[in-house]
């Protein structure tokens, strides 16, 4: 029995050449779609354990002076970043923005302040309408 394709000779590698490269570019599969989004400098990282996000993190370390406060302290431990006052209690922090963070247990907005060298200028601490402007010592 001789079949005949419906579609003219060489359309179908055609065809299945197109639709590969779609799902490869752009399209679905299996049902999922394929994102081409472009990432920027200071996107949310998809994992905040590689190396890039550890390294983007390691930028808010440190110790900040707060006026007529207690010092604070910002450290990265297995990939999180946690604010430690002088009371010594750790609170997680979660990014929640670009140079942004909150931590839920004290409900304080933590918006780092960046220079044109990408290093830490300044930390605004917010609670509420009330907020206190941070630096970060040498």
């Amino acid at each position: 029995m001789n079949r005949k394709s419906l579609l003219p000779s060489g359309a179908w590698q055609c065809f299945v050449l197109i639709c590969l490269a779609g799902a490869l570019t752009g399209g679905h599969l299996k049902g999922q779609s394929v994102s081409q989004g472009t990432a920027t400098r200071d996107s949310l990282p998809a994992n905040p354990n590689t190396p890039d996000s550890l390294k983007m993190f390691a930028v808010y370390t440190g110790t900040y002076a707060i006026p007529d406060d207690p010092d604070l302290t910002v450290v990265l431990e297995n990939g999180k970043l946690y604010g430690i006052p002088t009371s010594g209690h750790k609170h997680l922090m979660v990014r929640t923005g670009q140079h942004q963070f909150y931590v839920a247990e004290k409900a304080i907005l933590m918006q780092f302040e960046m220079d044109s060298y990408g290093q830490v200028a300044a930390l605004q601490l917010s609670k509420g309408d009330q907020s206190v402007l941070a630096t970060k010592k040498k």
